[in-house]
């Protein structure tokens, strides 16, 4: 009955998702502007799966209207960095990963005031952060990319066994523009960076870190590309050490995708390849090594599965598939998107994808032989309550926990996914 009332065609905020839930069918729930019996059968449900009868769960963290424009969680999953739209950048520190569910619904309401195990960094900004990364070589270390066109730099200075303290310890830049996003190559001791067109490439093996390119791309009419040509996003594709290295790949305003060589060696300066992907914005991209491809999403709604070569020698980008997440919907956006680990089996990926109305959709991508491309809509999908637009996704597992963290408009929620 709940899955028959929410594929009814309702607006919310003067959006209607019908069309999407036609092509898509699957369990999407509502949390505003539905009657009341909807209303019941929601909470019922969500009771439901509080008893652990079923494996979604949501938290919700809404920092009193702090929207949420970056997330990071780093590989051991002992800590999430928040960047926020009023300037405020905070971690959570957590040895196993959510002890205790009250740990996760922190309110940022008082920069002063995080509570919950949250810690705010000390530094003095007016402007959004737009950009994490973080890197475990010997100490902790986190870079944020913000509005005032730096990067900053920070250390843990209490070691790997006491709670962190980080440490400002150097400022990068001023870049052309907003540092929209960072990449840290950890084979290569290289951070990337981007502001506006750019791509500043950073040595994090020497103290302080020293500045060793900037690379930077024009328009390009022959791809339709005539009018902006910033950057909004970076992915980097890892191949095994001892090989060519690994390669960047970046997506901007006019819907193209770039290829780099993340290695700064010789004639390293300039693009391999690149390809119009997207009617617009590119907003996010993602690697999938289960799928050996990259998979984009943009404001015009489609998602876009591509094959790059390993070779540098011959470089190419092959696109495999596209899929238009938003049919005969022109306002709506996909914003954000992250790669659900481990897949189930080799040759899948499952992926979590984000729009511009506070819409969370999990899809399964699969590639069958002779280059097929897949794409199902999994049975658990959900709106936020308001409906704000998400910025920012980031997944994290450990031992026999998944969670999915949000950051969007209004603040921060995470989802608690099945193991």
């Amino acid at each position: 009955l709940i899955d028959r009332l929410a594929k009814r065609s309702r607006p919310c905020n003067g959006i209607s998702t019908a069309p999407v839930r036609d092509e898509y069918p699957g369990k999407i729930f509502r949390v505003s502007g539905r009657p009341l019996l909807w209303t019941v059968l929601f909470w019922l449900h969500s009771i439901i799966r509080t008893l652990g009868l079923e494996p979604l769960v949501v938290y919700h963290n809404f920092f009193n209207n702090n929207g949420v424009t970056s997330l990071h969680c780093w590989n051991d999953a002992s800590l999430l960095a928040v960047g926020t739209k009023k300037a405020g950048i905070y971690y959570q520190h957590r040895p196993t990963l959510v002890a205790s569910k009250v740990d996760t619904r922190c309110i940022f309401g008082d920069d002063n005031n995080t509570g919950n195990n949250w810690k705010r960094l000390d530094y003095e900004t007016k402007f959004p952060t737009y950009s994490l990364a973080s890197s475990n070589a010997e100490q902790k270390t986190l870079y944020c990319g913000g509005g005032n066109r730096f990067v900053s730099v920070w250390k843990d200075k209490n070691g790997p066994l006491q709670m962190p303290k980080f440490e400002c310890v150097q400022e990068l830049g001023p870049h052309t523009g907003w540092v929209k996003d960072l990449v840290l190559d950890a084979q290569n001791h290289i951070l990337h960076s981007i502001g506006c067109n750019c791509i500043e490439s950073w040595d994090c093996s020497s103290a302080p870190m020293q500045h060793l390119a900037k690379r930077s791309i024009e328009n390009s009419p022959v791809l339709g590309s005539t009018l902006s040509s910033d950057l909004l996003c970076l992915c980097l594709v890892e191949r095994p050490s001892g090989s060519n290295g690994s390669l960047l790949v970046s997506g901007g305003v006019d819907g193209r995708i770039h290829v780099w060589s993340s290695h700064l060696g010789q004639g390293n300066h300039q693009p391999l390849c690149a390809v119009a992907a997207h009617d617009g914005r590119v907003n996010t991209i993602v690697h999938s090594s289960s799928l050996n491809a990259i998979l984009t999403v943009g404001n015009d709604g489609v998602l876009c599965v591509f094959r790059i070569s390993t070779s540098l020698s011959s470089p190419s980008i092959e696109l495999l598939a596209n899929f238009n997440l938003k049919p005969g919907s022109a306002e709506l956006r996909m914003t954000a998107a992250v790669v659900i680990d481990p897949p189930a089996k080799d040759g899948e990926c499952r992926l979590a994808l984000g729009s511009s109305d506070g819409a969370v959709s999990f899809f399964t991508v699969s590639i069958v032989p002779e280059e097929d491309v897949l794409l199902s809509k999994d049975s658990a999908s959900l709106f936020l309550e308001g409906n704000p637009t998400i910025y920012a996704m980031a997944h994290e597992r450990k031992q026999n926990t998944s969670q999915l963290w949000i950051g969007h408009a209004t603040g921060l929620s995470s989802i608690d996914l099945a193991s």
